[in-house]
C-alpha cells in the first residue's frame, strides 16, 4: 500500500511540475509576444526610478514578509511559501481584469521585463536564503537556475524574437497563449490540491492574513517609492504588488516536492486575485478615490500592440 501511495504521489508530482512549467512558459511567451522592443526603448524610466523599483521589489517587500512571518506564528511550510513569493519580483497577471489603451503601459512592460530577468538571476540565491529558515531543498543551485531559465527566460526571449520578426504570427499566438496559460494554471493547481489537500487547511486564518498584508504592503511600498508623480506611483505600486508566483510555484515543486510549499504559493495567487477584485469593486463604489492602486486605470495595458496585436498577456493595473 505504501508503494502504491508513493507511486501515485510521484505521478501527480510529475504532472503538476509539467503543467506548472508549461503554464509559466506559456505566460512568459505571451508577454514576449506582445512587447515591442522599440516601445520598451521609449519607456520613461530613469536610473532613479529603476533603483527605487529594485529597492521596493528586492528589499522592502521581502523585509515586510520577513517581519510578518517572524511576528506571526506560522507552520514552516507557510513561512517558506510566503518568503519565496515575496522574494521573486516580475509577476504577471494570472487573470487580467481589464484591457484598456494607456500609453503608460510601456513603463509597466519595461519593468516587468527587467524584474523577470532579475528573478531568474536571484533564483539560486533564494535557495540559500530559505535554508536559513530550516528548509532542505532537494534541487541544487544549478538545477534551480536551469528551471528558471527554461520557464521564464527562454519563452520571454522567444516571444520577443517572434514579435520582432513575425508580428502577424505574434498577433495570432498571443490570444491563444492568453487562454492556454490560465487553463494550465488551473490544471496544475487541481493536480497539486489532489495530493496535498491537508496543506491547504494548515495555512489557516493567520496564514491568509499574512498573505493579505504582504500584498497590501507591496502595493504600499511601490506607491511610497514611486516618486512625486501619481502615475509613476501607480506604476510602481502595481508592478511591486505582482509577485512572481509562477516562478515561485515551479521552484516550490522542484525544491520541496514532499511539502506543502507549492500549495502556499497557489493560495497566495488566490489571495492576491481576491484582494485585487475587492479593491476594484471598492473603487467603483466610491468613485475611484486615488490610492496605491486606485490610479492604476491610468496604466492599464493597451488593447493592441504597436502592430495591432492584443495585449491581453501584459500586466494591467486595476
Amino acid at each position: 500500500m505504501g508503494f502504491l501511495a508513493e507511486l501515485l504521489f510521484t505521478l501527480f508530482w510529475a504532472i503538476s511540475l509539467s503543467l506548472a512549467l508549461l503554464f509559466v512558459g506559456a505566460r512568459m511567451l505571451c508577454v514576449g509576444l506582445v512587447i515591442d522592443p522599440a516601445e520598451m526603448i521609449h519607456a520613461r524610466l530613469d536610473a532613479s526610478f529603476i533603483a527605487r523599483t529594485l529597492l521596493a521589489n528586492l528589499v522592502v517587500v521581502p523585509a515586510i514578509a520577513l517581519a510578518l512571518v517572524w511576528a506571526v506564528p506560522l507552520p514552516t511550510e507557510v513561512v517558506l511559501g510566503v518568503l519565496l513569493v515575496a522574494a521573486l519580483p516580475g509577476g504577471i497577471e494570472f487573470l487580467p481584469l481589464a484591457i484598456k489603451p494607456r500609453a503608460a503601459s510601456r513603463d509597466v512592460m519595461a519593468l516587468v521585463f527587467l524584474l523577470s530577468l532579475v528573478a531568474v538571476a536571484i533564483t539560486p540565491g533564494i535557495r540559500l536564503t530559505l535554508e536559513l529558515f530550516g528548509a532542505l531543498p532537494v534541487a541544487s543551485y544549478g538545477r534551480l537556475l536551469a528551471v528558471a531559465v527554461l520557464a521564464v527566460l527562454l519563452p520571454l526571449i522567444s516571444g520577443l524574437v517572434i514579435r520582432r520578426a513575425f508580428p502577424a504570427t505574434a498577433d495570432t499566438l498571443a490570444p491563444a497563449m492568453a487562454i492556454v496559460a490560465p487553463v494550465l494554471f488551473v490544471a496544475a493547481a487541481l493536480t497539486t490540491f489532489v495530493v496535498k489537500v491537508e496543506a491547504v487547511r494548515a495555512i489557516g486564518v493567520r496564514g491568509l492574513a499574512v498573505m493579505i498584508l504582504v500584498v497590501a504592503g507591496a502595493a504600499g511600498a511601490g506607491w511610497l517609492l514611486g516618486g512625486r508623480s501619481s502615475s509613476r506611483r501607480a506604476v510602481l505600486a502595481h508592478v511591486t504588488r505582482m509577485r512572481n508566483a509562477g516562478l515561485g510555484l515551479v521552484v516550490a515543486i522542484v525544491s520541496f516536492p514532499q511539502t506543502g510549499v507549492d500549495v502556499v504559493v497557489l493560495v497566495f495567487v488566490v489571495v492576491e486575485l481576491t484582494v485585487r477584485l475587492v479593491a476594484r469593486l471598492g473603487r467603483r463604489g466610491r468613485g475611484r478615490t486615488p490610492g496605491p492602486s486606485s490610479r492604476g486605470h491610468e496604466l492599464e495595458t493597451s488593447g493592441s500592440a504597436v502592430a495591432g496585436g492584443p495585449r491581453s498577456c501584459v500586466p494591467e493595473s486595476d
